[in-house]
C-alpha cells in the first residue's frame, strides 16, 4: 500500500493563530479565581514566573523544531537526543496534558455558555462539542484554521473591550490602577510559586504548534514553528498579566463564592454589561476551537508514536482523502469525551495533572537541547544550547514543586503506566525508521 502523508496546507500566520486559540486568550478570566487563590492575591508576579518559564521553554522549542520537524513534537525532539525511550516518555506525559485539557475545555466551554443560556441542559452542549471536536480533526486542519482566524480575532477583541472598561471604571471611582496585584501585603514567594503552577494551564497549548510541522508548506517548517512558538508566549502572557491585574483591582472588597466562577463574578458586579457577552465568547472559544486544538496536537502525538511502532500500527493510518490520521483522531475522542462527562468533581485533581504532564514535557524539550547541542554535538552556543535551557529546567522544576500532591501522584502513575506500554510495545510494533 502506497503511503499517504498529512497535507502541507499551513503556514505562520495559520499556526500562529493555532497556538493563540491553544491557549486562548480568553483563559486569563477562566483561571483567574485558582491562580489568585493560590497566589494569595499576588496574581502578576504568579503569571510572570509562569510565562518566564514558558518562554525558556519555548526558545527550546524553537531551537529543537528546526532539527526534528516532524508531527511528535516534544517525542520527535527526546528521540533525536536522548534515545526512543526518553522519546516516549515525553510523548506520553504530553498526552496527559492534552488528553485531559482537552476534556476539560469542552466541559468548561459547556458550562460557561449553559450559564450564558439559562435552562440549556448542559450535556447536550458538552456532547456537541465533543463531536464537533472529531468533525473537525478527522476532515483535517484546513477548515480549522479558518475558525482559528475568527476565534481569536473575537477573544482579542472581547479582552480589549474589558480592559478599556475597567480602566474607565476604575478612573471613575477614583482608585486606578494599584500595586496590590504585583505584591499584595500578606504575599510570600511560596504562594507566588503554587500560583504560577496554576497559571500554567493559561499558557499550556503553545507547544501544540510544534506537533504540527509535517502540515506546514515551505522548505524549511522549523523555523516557521519555533517563531510561532515564540510570538504566540510573548503575546498571551502580556494579555495574561493585564486581565489578571484588571480583574484583581475590580475585585477590590468582593468576596468570590466559586474560584472557577471567579473572573464572571466580578464582571457581573462591576461591568454587568460585558457578564453576557464575556460567558457566550468564552464558552465558545474555550469549548469549541479551544477543544480543537489539542485534539489536534494528541492526535498527532499518538500517530507519530505509532508510525514508530510504539503503539499499535492501525493509529498512524492516514486517511486517503482528507490525510489526517483519522484513527488516532477517533482515538483521543473517545479519551477527551470520557474525561469530559466525568470530570467535573475533580477539576482541581485533574488541573494539576495537566501541569504535571505539560512540565515533565516541557523539560524534557529543554534537556534535549542540553543533551543534543550543548554536549553531544556542541555549537559553540552557550547562551542558547547550555544556559537557558538549564535555567528552564530549573525554573521548570520549581513550579511544578507547587502542584497538588494527589495530581504529582496520578501524574506519577500515568508515567509508570507509560513505562509498561513501552515495554509491550515490541508485541505489535513493526520497527520503522523514525
Amino acid at each position: 500500500m502506497d503511503e499517504v502523508s498529512l497535507r502541507r496546507s499551513l503556514g505562520l500566520r495559520n499556526l500562529v493563530f493555532f497556538g493563540l486559540v491553544a491557549m486562548t486568550p480568553v483563559a486569563g478570566f477562566t483561571v483567574y479565581g485558582f491562580v489568585n487563590q493560590y497566589s494569595n492575591g499576588a496574581v502578576v508576579p504568579a503569571y510572570l514566573l509562569g510565562g518566564f518559564g514558558m518562554a525558556l521553554t519555548a526558545s527550546s522549542f524553537a531551537t529543537m523544531a528546526r532539527l526534528a520537524p516532524g508531527a511528535g513534537s516534544v517525542y520527535g525532539f527526546a528521540h533525536l537526543a536522548m534515545g526512543r525511550f526518553a522519546g516516549f516518555m515525553g510523548g506520553w506525559s504530553l498526552l496527559l496534558d492534552y488528553g485531559l485539557i482537552t476534556g476539560l475545555a469542552s466541559l468548561f466551554g459547556a458550562i460557561y455558555l449553559v450559564g450564558a443560556l439559562p435552562g440549556v441542559p448542559v450535556e447536550p452542549v458538552l456532547g456537541l462539542m465533543c463531536a464537533a471536536s472529531l468533525a473537525v480533526n478527522y476532515v483535517g486542519l484546513g477548515l480549522s484554521s479558518k475558525v482559528d482566524l475568527v476565534s481569536v480575532c473575537v477573544q482579542l477583541a472581547c479582552a480589549l473591550v474589558f480592559c478599556v472598561l475597567t480602566l474607565w471604571v476604575l478612573a471613575g471611582s477614583g482608585s486606578g490602577l494599584t500595586l496590590r496585584p504585583i505584591w499584595p501585603t500578606d504575599g510570600r514567594f511560596a504562594s507566588v510559586v503554587s500560583g504560577s503552577s496554576v497559571s500554567i494551564i493559561a499558557y499550556l497549548g503553545y507547544d501544540g504548534v510544534s506537533s504540527l510541522a509535517e502540515e506546514v508548506k515551505g522548505d524549511d517548517p522549523g523555523r516557521a514553528v519555533g517563531r510561532a512558538i515564540l510570538i504566540c508566549v510573548a503575546v498571551m502572557a502580556a494579555v495574561f498579566v493585564c486581565i489578571s491585574w484588571l480583574l484583581s483591582d475590580l475585585s477590590v472588597d468582593m468576596t468570590i463564592q466559586d474560584p472557577a466562577n471567579a473572573a464572571f463574578e466580578i464582571v457581573q458586579a462591576r461591568l454587568p454589561v460585558l457578564a453576557i457577552p464575556l460567558a457566550l465568547i468564552a464558552g465558545m472559544a474555550i469549548g469549541f476551537s479551544g477543544n480543537f486544538v489539542g485534539h489536534a496536537a494528541s492526535s498527532r502525538i499518538v500517530f507519530a508514536l505509532a508510525r514508530d511502532g510504539l503503539l499499535p500500527p492501525v493509529l498512524s493510518r492516514v486517511h486517503r482523502r482528507f490525510r489526517s490520521p483519522f484513527f488516532a483522531v477517533i482515538l483521543t475522542f473517545v479519551f477527551f469525551t470520557t474525561v469530559a462527562f466525568v470530570a467535573l468533581p475533580h477539576v482541581d485533581v485533574l488541573g494539576g495533572m495537566v501541569s504535571f504532564g505539560a512540565l515533565i514535557g516541557y523539560i524534557l524539550v529543554n534537556l534535549s537541547v542540553l543533551v543534543h547541542l550543548g554536549m553531544v554535538n556542541w555549537t559553540g552556543n552557550r547562551l542558547h544550547h547550555r544556559i537557558l535551557p538549564d535555567l528552564g529546567i530549573l525554573v521548570l522544576l520549581y513550579i511544578l514543586s507547587g502542584i497538588n500532591t494527589l495530581a504529582i501522584e496520578l501524574g506519577l502513575a500515568w508515567m509508570a503506566g507509560g513505562v509498561v506500554i513501552y515495554l509491550m510495545a515490541p508485541v505489535w510494533r513493526k520497527r520503522q525508521p523514525a
